[in-house]
């Protein structure tokens, strides 16, 4: 196995992305993530003990980089500026390794970041703070899910504008 600077923990969770990029998630076995991350078996389940953690935490690290950087544009801010955060999104997702993955990949991953919004956005207080961030997020990852799984069809110009009059009518 590899010696590395970088913590096991980041090492297979990028290894993971990068296996999901190839195949099916329902094939990738721990052989292979260990392999791909280049550390032991016993390095993994030191790290993990599933690949529900590997995926779960996955999961939340973007949920936290959206809930930092993102959400907050949706629920304010001037139309040209939500606009641009929209399609940089979108950008962002077409140069992304997602449109290499196989096409139950791309759902799955859509799948297991939802359930994750829908849990922590259950936690704020007041019917607004706590609806509308999930109503605007899920709109937006149901647009991006579709987008991928049809081959990235339109523009993200016209995709932003989409996703902003559909966020815009609920406010």
């Amino acid at each position: 196995m590899s010696e590395s600077r970088e913590p096991v923990r980041e090492l297979l969770k990028k290894a993971y992305v990068r296996l999901l990029c190839r195949k099916p998630y329902t094939d990738i076995t721990i052989t292979d993530l260990t392999a791909e991350a280049g550390v032991s078996r016993v390095s993994y389940y030191r790290a993990f003990n599933s690949f529900e953690d590997i995926i779960n935490e996955i999961s939340t690290d973007i949920y936290e980089r959206m809930s930092k950087d993102f959400l907050p544009l949706l629920l304010g801010n001037s139309e040209k500026y939500v606009k641009a955060m929209i399609s940089g999104f979108f950008v962002r997702l077409k140069e992304s390794n997602i449109k290499n993955f196989p096409q139950e990949n791309i759902r799955f991953a859509f799948s297991v970041f939802s359930k994750k919004l829908k849990l922590e956005s259950s936690t704020s207080s007041g019917i607004r703070q706590k609806y509308s961030p999930i109503i605007n997020v899920s709109i937006l990852l149901a647009v991006a899910r579709k987008w991928a799984l049809s081959g990235f069809e339109e523009s993200e110009e016209e995709l932003s504008d989409f996703v902003y009059s559909a966020i815009a009518a609920l406010r």
